[in-house]
């Protein structure tokens, strides 16, 4: 098992951040990235399967199952749910 950590907090928007240690991230079997969808950018060149986890929260990855109680109509993707 392989764990990369950074000292900052950054966001998983590049690869590189796995290839300036020495790690091909396409040669990996599985890659867990905490991340909402950010990522996607830099992981779907690579990834055969991405699977999330809606968890509760600000950051959720399905939006329209969050409280909203005032919002416009017309507010994507809101329309029609």
């Amino acid at each position: 098992m392989t764990i990369l950590l950074t000292s900052n907090k950054t966001p998983p928007f590049d690869l590189g951040q796995w290839t300036s240690q020495g790690i091909a991230p396409e040669k990996l079997e599985v890659i867990g990235v905490k991340a909402a969808v950010a990522h996607r950018r830099a992981y779907e060149g690579i990834a055969s399967l991405m699977l999330w986890a809606d968890t509760p929260g600000p950051c959720r990855s399905d939006v329209t199952k969050m409280p909203y109680r005032r919002l416009r109509p017309d507010v994507y993707p809101f329309v029609n749910s």
